[in-house]
């Protein structure tokens, strides 16, 4: 295994060109102390994630962990699956620390720092929990529009408030006013995607007074108020006048901050360049992009894709091209990634027309070349429980095992899944949501055992839709797949961590100005108004 020095790869963040920086850490793991663009690649989901966050072969990339043995592990992975270039950061994590270089904590980290530093620079106005309550009580003329994607939205969100995610804001907004005097509250969770909504409603040229809810529904629990649950009301589509004076504001909003549109036969070139790495992405809303896109291109709705481009883009310096059949969603979401750097972005102005894919986006499992586990279906594995000759393990993220998993099975992370293997010879059924990565598990569990090892069939999806009998909770291991927000903890407990987290957040703007390998360029918005 290769590796490589502290000070060549922080010199080569500060340079040119594509690389891909890859934690294979388990999320809990990752999150308290991390590289700023290191890319969280947990090892045991590496098969499901690998082509889409890395999908160029010859790309570098540097794997990184705590200064472990994991790296070694997830270099072997790599070189099977292909990867041409790979090496291993000395030292990992502990030796950035030792070499007094920025480490962070959080899972978004890059969007949430660069919502603190646009916030810090172009003084995005903010109103907070207690005087919109007022607002609210009052009666006064005060919309809030919570730009979180519909679950986060659906488990709580502000007396009141409309579902408006992301860059459909900018779609939508207008519509939804009852005047130029309505004031638009844009909140999320805790503060970035707010500040986001807020500044690019202001980037637009809005009439209207726009803020941002300082410290979002964390700082409304911890003023003492209550939260609503359930579907709540949602934006509707824009008037045709309303969507046209959107695209208008955004073509200026793109204009002037030099976004670059490209044709079909522009993209077909990128993709054909095999010394670039070309990611594509949708922006429209879900449904929009179920009923119809562009071969090729991945689904990014609800503003993922520039709040948490970690979590869909892995390589450094590699061509984004955005989508938005209506033009302004796909204008809005480039300017917020130019502005966060790295990235060559680029905008497709192409009708949607021609062959289309329909329904989810495909996706590419790695697969070792070995033989294939057998899948077994719902109805063999009852009448395997049903003989009292079987095991079965479920390998998905330990939070959904601990909320429902079918009646029997027990958990296992899927590196120790050797040292589950039953003494009795049982056959071993290995489940995950869907099934998918128990198959991967299986094969390979297959192989290097000997054993009869089968992958469930839809997974453990499945078997709830059969109706087979299922237990939660379980749990009898330390696992460090999955990370606990603030709202899992106890009251008390979960408002201390609530005012921990946003106290992280407002300490960014010094952290990244530490940072050498930040390259954010916050743009001043365009001083125009509109008839």
């Amino acid at each position: 295994m290769r590796t490589i020095k502290v000070e060549d790869l922080r010199d080569a963040l500060a340079q040119e060109g594509e690389i891909a920086v890859l934690d294979v850490r388990e999320v809990a793991d990752y999150i308290p102390e991390h590289l700023l663009f290191a890319i969280n690649l947990p090892l045991s989901r590496f098969e499901l994630q690998v082509d889409a966050l890395v999908p160029r072969r010859s790309t570098r990339v540097v794997l990184v962990d705590d200064g472990g043995q994991l790296v070694e592990e997830a270099a072997a992975k790599f070189t099977s699956a292909g990867y041409r270039d790979v090496s291993a950061l000395s030292g990992g994590t502990r030796a950035w620390v030792r070499a007094g270089l920025e480490v962070y904590f959080g899972r978004n980290t890059p969007g949430v720092v660069f919502g603190e530093v646009l916030e810090h620079q172009l003084h995005t106005p903010n109103i907070s929990a207690s005087e919109l309550q007022s607002k609210l009580q009052a009666g006064d003329d005060v919309l809030v529009l919570d730009t979180r994607p519909r679950a986060e939205f659906e488990e709580e969100h502000i007396p009141g408030a409309i579902r408006c995610a992301g860059s459909e804001l900018a779609y939508r907004a207008a519509s939804l006013a009852n005047s130029p005097d309505t004031q638009l509250v844009v909140n999320c969770g805790g503060r970035t995607r707010a500040i986001l909504g807020a500044q690019g409603l202001i980037n637009l040229g809005s009439e209207n007074p726009v803020a941002a809810l300082t410290g979002g529904t964390m700082e409304w629990v911890l003023a003492g108020l209550t939260l609503e649950t359930g579907p709540g009301r949602t934006a509707p589509l824009p008037t045709a006048e309303a969507a046209e004076d959107a695209r208008r504001r955004a073509v200026d909003l793109a204009d002037s901050s030099g976004i670059r549109r490209i044709d079909l036969e522009t993209l077909q070139g990128f993709a054909e360049d095999t010394e670039r790495t070309l990611y594509r992405f949708d922006v429209r809303s879900t449904e929009e992009y179920l009923a119809g896109h562009l071969p090729g291109f991945r689904s990014t709705p609800d503003g993922e894709l520039f709040s948490r481009i970690v979590k869909y883009i892995g390589t450094w310096g590699a061509r984004v091209v955005v989508f938005d059949s209506e033009g302004v969603r796909d204008l809005i979401t480039a300017s917020w990634l130019i502005q966060q750097g790295g990235y060559d972005v680029y905008v497709l102005r192409a009708p949607l027309t021609g062959v289309l894919e329909v329904g989810p986006e495909r996706s590419s499992v790695l697969r070792d070349a070995g033989p294939v586990a057998p899948w077994i279906d719902v109805p063999g594995l009852q009448r395997l429980q049903n003989e009292g000759s079987v095991a079965v393990l479920d390998i998905d993220l330990s939070s959904s095992y601990g909320k429902r998993h079918i009646a029997g099975a027990a958990y296992s992370l899927r590196r120790r899944l050797a040292d589950r293997i039953p003494k009795d010879g049982r056959p071993i059924v290995i489940t995950s949501v869907d099934g998918v990565l128990a198959s991967v598990a299986a094969s390979e569990l297959r192989t290097v055992s000997g054993l009869d090892v089968r992958a469930l069939l839809g997974g453990t999806r499945a078997w709830i839709d059969a109706k087979g009998p299922t237990e939660s909770g379980g749990l009898l291991e330390d696992v460090n797949d999955v990370w606990k927000g603030p709202g899992s903890f106890p009251p008390g407990e979960r408002e201390k961590r609530m005012r921990a987290y946003l106290d992280w957040e407002l300490s960014l703007v010094a952290q990244n100005a530490r940072d050498p390998s930040s390259r954010i360029q916050v743009l001043k918005p365009p001083r125009r108004t509109f008839a």
